[in-house]
């Protein structure tokens, strides 16, 4: 089986800035759904009680990813799906 450290510097290049992406989109939802249901009316307020790390399913794969923990052939399955299967924790957050 392939693992990330067994690819050509392009494609591994291709594949970590996809999966940053959907970590990154991933994320802002994640945000923006928590600022929503905040009550406070005063942003400064909502901000600071959503600022924190975010962490979603994208964001442990790609984690997984870089320390071969999954194979090439999972990652493209989950690119070409927008899921990852074996995840379900959801986004988790870390308050600031």
């Amino acid at each position: 089986m392939a693992y990330s450290n067994h690819l050509p510097d392009h494609r591994f290049d291709a594949i970590h800035d996809q999966l940053q992406q959907l970590a990154s989109e991933q994320h802002q939802r994640a945000f923006e759904s928590k600022m929503a249901s905040q009550k406070n009316k005063k942003r400064h307020l909502r901000l600071k009680a959503c600022s924190g790390k975010y962490t979603g399913s994208f964001q442990r794969l790609l984690n997984r990813w870089l320390n071969n923990e999954v194979t090439n052939l999972f990652v493209y399955d989950c690119l070409k799906n927008q899921s990852v299967p074996d995840d379900v924790t959801g986004v988790d957050f870390i308050k600031a």
